[in-house]
């Protein structure tokens, strides 16, 4: 799922990369999918950092909306991600838009087609996935939210792109 993470970032204005198998900021500190979006103007360099936790389905996702709230502490805008076959998607908890709003973390589904979800939960290749067979949809929007630059710098540290060249090339962009 991430490559379609990255690019709906990327859709987004972000330079985009899967960061998952960094494990260094700690227990429900890493991000599995990070955008950066960084602006030079007058008053010098502006960061917005997003962040994807990601899962393969919709099973515990009271406990995985809560990993992508922690990463309000470095990101402006933070969403937790979850597979789920197309035909079902209007069967959504409701429940997730009171977490969404109250914890202000967005929701996107990542809507497969169903054989392929199939594999997925059944941890089958599903390397055959195209962009034609998946659709990204934002139900719940991730409102920005000022955070301090001290933890944006130690987010970009563990992201290796602490300087401005290194953030203008950081990722895939568009």
């Amino acid at each position: 799922m991430y490559p379609f993470l990255e690019a709906w970032l990327i859709s987004q204005g972000y330079r985009a990369k899967d960061v998952s198998a960094g494990r260094t900021l700690g227990k429900w500190g890493n991000p599995d999918v990070a955008g950066i979006s960084v602006l030079d103007s007058f008053n010098g360099l502006s960061l917005e950092v997003a962040t994807i936790e990601a899962k393969v389905s919709l099973e515990n996702w009271e406990q995985w909306i809560f990993e992508a709230v922690s990463h309000r502490r470095f990101a402006n805008r933070s969403y937790f991600a979850f597979a789920h076959p197309e035909e079902t998607i209007h069967k959504i908890p409701q429940d997730m838009r009171h977490y969404s709003e109250l914890f202000g973390v967005g929701v996107l589904a990542v809507a497969i087609e169903n054989q392929a979800y199939e594999c997925l939960q059944n941890g089958k290749n599903v390397q055959e996935l195209d962009s034609e067979s998946v659709e990204i949809i934002e139900i719940y929007s991730a409102p920005y939210q000022f955070v301090q630059p001290k933890y944006q710098m130690r987010f970009c540290e563990f992201l290796k792109a602490s300087t401005p060249g290194e953030l203008y090339q950081w990722g895939r962009g568009s």
